[in-house]
């Protein structure tokens, strides 16, 4: 049953701790003072070394929304006042219901998606081969033009990808090739 807490009545710094980390937010606390006949003063005006070491007055103005069951077990020793929260008047049917409903909703719309939807129907993705693996260079030339790109690839390179950026009249590509005799690490260009 989910219902608003309050908390009265007198801790130590561990219980303060417990149930900070229990209900996820910072306790409000005072510091008592204990009289010469064991009565409770939580006044300000006391001074600092009167005051108990640790020992805690719960500040009973704040509410905390919790599980009132599942707090009234993990903590039993400590005063509570449980004022219930009212719920809209839905069964476990209704709402299970309604979960179905979107679950539908969500599969009609996902199923919609992989049918309607053409990703990429203009172009065909080339498959990499064994001969991708052996490239040794690779250099990316940025807003390149049709004959500098043509004097690279008469030069031994081959074009890896071809990237059009929406900011500029010409793409970028990719370029790779091997060279017999070049050293294990990649080598990286750009022109």
């Amino acid at each position: 049953m989910i219902a608003k807490i309050r908390l009265e009545g007198i801790v130590d710094g561990e219980a303060v701790r417990q149930l900070s980390e229990y209900l996820g937010e910072e306790i409000k606390t005072r510091r008592i003072h204990l009289g010469t006949d064991s009565e409770v003063s939580v006044w300000s005006d006391i001074p600092e070394e009167e005051m108990e070491p640790d020992k805690f007055y719960l500040d009973s103005t704040k509410e905390y929304v919790t599980d009132a069951t599942a707090f009234l077990v993990s903590f039993p020793e400590l005063e509570t006042r449980v004022k219930p929260i009212k719920l809209p008047a839905q069964t476990l049917d209704d709402m299970s219901n309604k979960l179905e409903i979107m679950a539908n909703k969500i599969e009609n719309i996902l199923g919609a998606f992989d049918k309607d939807m053409q990703f990429n129907s203009k172009c065909e993705v080339h498959v990499p081969n064994l001969g991708l693996l052996n490239i040794n260079n690779l250099a990316y030339a940025n807003d390149y033009c049709t004959e500098r790109l043509q004097g690279k690839l008469n030069e031994g390179w081959r074009i890896l990808a071809i990237c059009p950026q929406p900011n500029q009249r010409r793409p970028d590509y990719v370029l790779g090739r091997f060279i017999e005799g070049c050293s294990d690490n990649t080598e990286v260009y750009n022109f």
